[in-house]
């Protein structure tokens, strides 16, 4: 029994097979996050999702080759990550990561930044539901992301 671990890193993603009974990882892959696509904007950092989709896919492959009895594929990431997508399915942003620190543009109210203001209209309660963590970069925060 195994299975196939994926970890998105914003510079690598990497891939193994991950052995339960022996606690230990077989067959170490990565390949490098791809480039963001908003290099025009510092505090923008937006990603293509078919290019890391498109990367996780190759991974999944090459992995899927080895002789190995798969029970599933286990997907992790210290940070997290937004798209939008339609009702349709189909991707409607780009992905949109923790660097991403467009909420600390001003506001156009002038009563601060994009962050603040968020900040100030949540309970306690939200920012709990959240997961105690929003940050400028969080996908909580994110005001709005590129088309694809």
């Amino acid at each position: 029994m195994a299975f196939i671990g994926i970890d998105l890193g914003t510079t690598f993603i990497k891939a193994a097979i991950l052995d339960p009974e022996t606690c230990q990882l077989r067959q170490i892959v990565r390949v490098s996050f791809p480039r963001k696509i908003t290099a025009h904007d510092p505090l923008h950092c937006e990603f293509e999702p078919s290019a890391i989709l498109n990367l996780v896919s190759e991974l999944l492959s090459q992995l899927a080759r080895c002789a190995f009895r798969y029970e599933g594929v286990l997907m992790c990431t210290q940070m997290s990550w937004l798209v939008l997508m339609g009702d349709d399915g189909q991707v409607r942003s780009n992905c949109v990561g923790w660097r991403d620190q467009r909420s600390l543009e001003p506001h156009p109210s002038g009563v601060g930044r994009y962050y603040d203001v968020m900040r100030r209209n949540i309970t306690e309660q939200q920012r709990v539901d959240l997961g105690n963590e929003f940050a400028p970069g969080a996908p909580a925060a994110a005001r709005r992301a590129g088309p694809s």
